[in-house]
């Protein structure tokens, strides 16, 4: 299959890249600890002092009755040299000149309101001669932080709607009912039409703990972690039916057929501008995805309604899915429903981020790369929410509702009865 030998290449690239980051990220961090060891000068310590002092203004509600934690951390007297109130003469209050003095207040803020240490820990130090974010190395960090963005956004709504919770409990009721639902997946038995040759694979995966969300039948994997890996024809189902899963629209792109500007940035922009042609002659006409919620079948419609929507398979989907090496953790994937070689699910940390943001998104008005989508879709608004929070969340109920614990709970509700029944049968 082509587009998996392209992404292949693709992700070959970016890795090369990274490793090539890593060694410069080593010079940087040499550089930090430099800074940590020495002083900071007093304009520097100043916009420290400001920053955290803004950062506790901001989380004012959540440290109520708890200032104390804070200052324990570094007594009260630190905490007071360590903030600068807008106005106050830094003369007077003297902000310490060393950087371990702010990262440990942040340090127990963290601890406190249950944030990233490190994404606090960037917070603070961003845009400053202390930030390890090198200018060389900007392209890399916005893959990460990109990454990293979308893993905050899917941990703060899986603790809002229990999604770690639920995959577990699907997980545990796929495998007690067998063959008779296979959510997220393909029923290969339904409507069983004769044994074939792929009866004992199907069977073995349909039963396996460790297949329940990937089959282990990935064509691409990157030989070092299988969270860095895509995952291509592996059963997933590519109708309306797979989107109990939180979801957001990405929308239409490719990104199998456009080259990686690292690699070769005239190659790039001739095949981006390649592609664009090709799909500009259908996306003005094509019906964009409804993502609705059908109340009486009681399950997702119009995110990909069988053959007659077929341009749907070239629509892109972020949803939030279970890791492939810890199934318990929830992580940002990309999904899309492809054609005869099967669906794609690539779960997206800095390297799957890096290998896919060259690519093409599109509209019936407008383009840009896969990149600038994403930065457009995690940029909050004046509230602090994201189009891709506010997405996600929409569709955040949808994952209690999936077909295993459909059919779980109607199997229970009659137990129950049944169990009712018999028991005020025996009574005289």
């Amino acid at each position: 299959m082509d587009h998996i030998k392209r992404f292949k290449e693709r992700f070959d690239v970016v890795r090369a890249a990274g490793l090539d980051f890593t060694k410069r990220r080593a010079k940087e961090d040499r550089r930090t600890n430099k800074l940590r060891q020495g002083k900071l000068t007093l304009d520097e310590a100043c916009v420290l002092a400001r920053r955290l002092h803004d950062m506790l203004e901001a989380r004012a509600e959540k440290l109520k009755g708890r200032k104390a934690d804070v200052a324990g951390a570094v007594t009260s007297r630190e905490l007071y040299r360590v903030t600068l109130p807008e106005g106050a003469d830094a003369t007077v209050r003297r902000p310490r000149l060393h950087l371990q003095s702010y990262e440990r207040v942040v340090e127990a803020l963290a601890r406190i309101t249950g944030e990233d240490a490190a994404e606090l820990q960037y917070e603070l130090r961003k845009g400053t001669a202390m930030d390890v974010l090198a200018g060389e190395a900007l392209e890399w960090d916005q893959n990460k932080l990109i990454a990293d963005t979308l893993a905050a956004i899917v941990r703060k709504l899986d603790q809002k709607w229990g999604w770690s919770e639920l995959y577990s409990r699907t997980a545990t009721q796929r495998l007690r009912l067998g063959t008779r639902c296979t959510w997220p997946h393909w029923n290969m038995f339904e409507p069983i039409s004769g044994a074939t040759d792929d009866d004992e694979d199907y069977l073995e995966r349909y039963l396996d703990p460790d297949q329940v969300f990937y089959w282990n039948r990935s064509y691409f994997n990157s030989g070092d972690r299988s969270q860095l890996s895509a995952y291509f024809d592996c059963g997933h189902i590519q109708d309306a039916g797979f989107f109990y899963v939180p979801h957001a629209l990405l929308g239409y792109g490719d990104l199998w057929d456009v080259a990686p500007r690292r690699s070769d940035p005239k190659t790039h922009e001739a095949t981006f501008l390649t592609q664009l042609k090709n799909m500009r002659a259908f996306v003005p006409q094509a019906v964009p995805p409804k993502d609705e919620w059908d109340i009486e079948k009681n399950s997702p419609t119009g995110q990909l309604d069988g053959r007659n929507h077929a341009h749907l398979q070239y629509v892109y989907w972020l949803i939030a899915y279970p890791d492939p090496l810890q199934p318990n953790k929830i992580i940002p994937a990309l999904y899309q429903a492809g054609e005869e070689g099967g669906a794609c699910v690539i779960p997206l940390d800095k390297h799957t981020v890096g290998a896919i943001t060259d690519g093409l998104w599109l509209d019936n008005t407008t383009h840009s790369t896969i990149g600038e989508r994403l930065i457009l879709l995690l940029t909050p608004d004046e509230k602090g929410v994201s189009p891709f929070e506010q997405a996600l969340d929409r569709t955040g109920g949808w994952l209690a509702k999936n077909p295993v614990l459909q059919l779980a709970e109607q199997i229970e509700e009659r137990t129950r009865a049944m169990y009712d029944a018999a028991m005020r049968g025996s009574r005289p």
